[in-house]
């Protein structure tokens, strides 16, 4: 702990006098003028605290007397032995330097001595662990020096009976806690830095594809893709093809004043741009702007170092009203109807994909006014990475088109003949929450445009993107709970300024999406029930769900239900099962299909660190009549977990996927099987 002394040093060094020369007086005889302390008084323990860190070493004689009852003039003695103490550390400080600390905001940089109390911390920082020590510490110190002023101020008269300066130690207590003030408040200026790192590795391997694998070639084949929409290797040899990813994020705060914060997230590595920009389409805007889509054995080399959230909170007054203010490059969502970002991975965890937060830059307020709370933004979507996009659906099930209808209004002109992608480069939002005893209810609003266009002649495309829902919480009853969404989206564009966007028969429904569930717990069981109606002309930047490989399902209406069942003490078994009828491009004459889904999990913790997830997914599409979809998906997942350290761990999945396709969209590549291993290592610090 030298070095934690040394910056201590700093707060201790006026308090070098803090005992004047002191009368060594003889202790009365038992019954002298002196009072018994009860041994109820505070006093016990404070002094027994200060024992215990070192402070106070004993009575006169050697010995601490624990819990008999003491005098008046013993206590005097003990403080008196505890402040030479105290003034002995100090001494030995002063004698002893430090080593080299950071710089003073008072004297330059050098061994810690009078010029002032230490300032922030220089290029290489404080280490986390010492810096934990030293705020421990930190905590202990202002703990004794208001005990010691306690105790002063109890036996000040008793003090100046043993020829103490009782109101010079009360200056010199009082200096040392000022002092230590202005140490507090350099401590939490220091940057504090966290970080995470994820290590993975991949591989796939297929089989079945009605001829169409062959072993001498691993080339991209159409529909030839794993639960995210990545190209699996066209391959029977798992070996074949083995990909890895790194990401590393460096996280930095910093207290630049009193109230107002600076964050700071790097990001590097080859995992957004990367590993997630591996899929099927050739422009990947829910993650990677770029193009050109992926070879057959991607190397995954992008290492950008990039700033993914750089941004200043701080409070401040609008109207009278207090708000909290965000600016810089900062990740916002509202709902998952309205405003949240996709997750397109399965098989890794990362937190800048996986919490739904939408990196934008520009400014959020949020403040509460008559009982609402509010948050309102507006920014621009300027990166490679994480783009605002409408939806994540495609044109039919196993089938994706980056052009088509993928990421564009379903039922506009765009979606027969390719007009763009709908790429939004800037959107604005609000939105309210009222939370009652018993109900809680919030109304969203989010306006997103964008002008990007890659028609050949067309440069000027405009596209305006509006989305309305509400949503609420009611809990009528104890235990029953009821909740739901309805949201609604709207398209406007020019094409030229002179030509409107062409919507085919769109109505309101189509528009619409709804979303209402009750849940009812039943002793230690949870049911839930649900009922969706998503219209396939419904498009926001949002994440409301996947069924099996069809991210944001559009087109669908249907009743379901969930049911989470603890069985014994360890395991939990968790199933969902729904009911769907898909009627996309109804208004075009397409049939529909039922859609059955089905998944269930069950989660097995073997030890307080190693756990065994296993889990089915199923999906069926089944025609009302000739021509429509008529496709069957199975994914069966194996995973293991340990944890080496609270901030170590390490993630194995092994999937084993069996899609088929028997109606008109019968390509050969939509009939196969794949087996897919995935470790993930993770670290936090």
């Amino acid at each position: 702990m030298k070095r934690t002394w040394a910056l201590w040093a700093g707060a201790a060094l006026g308090v070098g006098a803090l005992i004047p020369g002191a009368a060594q007086a003889q202790a009365p005889r038992a019954g002298g003028p002196f009072a018994d302390v009860p041994m109820t008084h505070w006093a016990y323990d404070a002094v027994q605290q200060l024992a215990q860190r070192g402070i106070f070493t004993g009575y006169p004689d050697g010995t601490f007397g624990g819990r008999r009852a003491l005098t008046r003039y013993e206590f005097a003695v003990a403080l008196q032995r505890m402040l030479q103490e105290v003034q002995r550390q100090i001494a030995a400080i002063e004698l002893k330097p430090g080593p080299v600390g950071p710089a003073g905001t008072e004297g330059p940089r050098g061994p810690v001595g009078p010029g002032g109390p230490p300032g922030p911390p220089g290029p290489s920082g404080v280490p986390p662990a010492e810096l934990l020590e030293l705020r421990r510490q930190q905590t202990l110190l202002r703990q004794d020096i208001t005990a010691l002023q306690r105790l002063a101020q109890e036996f000040s008269s008793e003090l100046a009976m043993l020829g103490a300066d009782v109101e010079q130690i009360k200056r010199n207590l009082q200096a040392l806690t000022d002092r230590l003030t202005r140490v507090e408040q350099t401590i939490a200026r220091m940057p504090k830095i966290t970080g995470a790192v994820n290590i993975g590795f991949r591989a796939d391997s297929v089989t079945g594809g009605r001829g169409i694998i062959d072993k001498g070639d691993a080339a991209p084949v159409l529909g030839l893709v794993d639960r995210d929409g990545r190209f699996l290797n066209a391959n029977d040899s798992i070996l074949k093809r083995v990909n890895a990813f790194y990401d590393i994020d460096l996280g930095v705060t910093a207290n630049i004043s009193d109230v107002a914060t600076a964050r700071l997230l790097l990001n590097a590595g080859n995992y957004l741009k990367g590993y997630l920009g591996n899929r099927i389409s050739q422009v990947n805007p829910m993650i990677d702007g770029g193009a050109g889509g992926v070879s057959a054995t991607p190397s995954f080399t992008v290492e950008d170092v990039v700033p993914y959230y750089l941004y200043i909170e701080t409070p401040l007054k609008l109207g009278g009203v207090g708000t909290q203010l965000t600016v810089g490059k900062f990740g916002h969502q509202f709902t998952p109807y309205t405003l949240k970002m996709v997750d397109v991975d399965s098989y890794f965890y990362n937190d800048k994909t996986d919490l739904g937060d939408y990196p934008l830059t520009g400014g959020r307020v949020n403040f509460r006014a008559l009982g609402v709370n509010f948050s309102a933004y507006a920014g621009v979507h300027q990166n490679d990475y994480a783009q605002l996009t409408s939806t994540a659906g495609f044109l039919a099930p196993g089938l994706y088109s980056p052009d088509l209808n993928r990421f564009q209004p379903q039922g506009s002109a765009g979606a027969i003949v390719g007009i763009g992608s709908t790429l939004l480069e800037q959107s604005a939002g609000v939105r309210a929450t009222y939370v009652g005893k018993k109900f809680q209810v919030g109304g969203t609003y989010v306006r997103a445009a964008g002008s990007t266009s890659d028609v050949p002649g067309v440069s000027d495309l405009f596209r305006d993107l509006q989305v309305y829902g509400i949503d609420f919480n009611i809990n009528p009853f104890r235990n029953i709970g009821i909740s739901g969404a309805v949201t609604e989206s709207q398209w406007n564009g020019t094409v030229r300024e002179d030509n409107q966007f062409h919507i085919f028969g769109i109505s309101e429904s189509d528009r619409r999406a709804v979303d209402l569930r009750i849940n009812v717990p039943i002793r230690k069981i949870l049911l839930q029930g649900y009922y969706k109606h998503i219209g396939d002309g419904f498009d926001a930047p949002g994440s409301w769900g996947r069924i099996g490989n069809w991210i944001n399902p559009r087109g669908i209406e249907g009743f379901g239900g969930t049911v989470n069942v603890p069985i014994g003490r360890r395991l939990i078994l968790d199933l969902e099962g729904a009911r769907f009828n898909y009627t996309a491009f109804h208004r075009f004459g397409a049939p529909s299909s039922r859609l059955i889904y089905a998944r269930g999990g069950l989660r097995f913790p073997l030890t307080s660190r190693n756990s065994v997830d296993t889990g089915v997914e199923f999906v069926d599409y089944e025609p009302d009549g000739p021509g429509g979809v008529d496709r069957t998906e199975r994914y069966y997942n194996l995973g293991f977990s340990h944890q080496f350290s609270p901030n170590l761990s390490m993630r194995v999945l092994y999937q084993f996927l069996d899609n088929s396709s028997r109606g008109a969209l019968d390509f050969p590549g939509f009939d196969y099987k794949s087996n897919i291993i995935a470790t993930q290592f993770q670290a936090r610090f």
